[in-house]
């Protein structure tokens, strides 16, 4: 599951919850917070210590695996702008 905003992250993290089987209370009491912040948590509250939501996926056995995006590399500033459109006309017509 790919996870890209916080509500994402509480549904996986209250997905897995409930796939081990255990209350909103025991998860909170394995992680050393109130039951309030894993309810939070799983409305997706875009707030939430980003330390303890690591302690919170590693009790529930989910590892953090990160990976960057590919980006459309932007032209610097300066660089010269090429007229593909240009390019393909001058080969069409030097073929005919």
């Amino acid at each position: 599951m790919q996870v890209k905003t916080s509500k994402d992250l509480g549904a996986l993290v209250r997905e897995q919850r409930t796939r081990l089987e255990l209350t909103q209370e025991e998860l909170a009491a394995r992680v050393s917070v109130g039951r309030l912040w894993i309810v939070q948590l799983e409305k997706g509250k875009p707030t939430a210590q980003s330390g303890l939501v690591l302690r919170t996926l590693q009790e529930l056995g989910l590892v953090l695996d990160v990976s960057a995006t590919p980006t459309v590399p932007t032209p610097r500033p300066g660089a010269a702008a090429v007229d593909l459109g240009r390019i393909i006309q001058g080969t069409l017509s030097t073929k005919s």
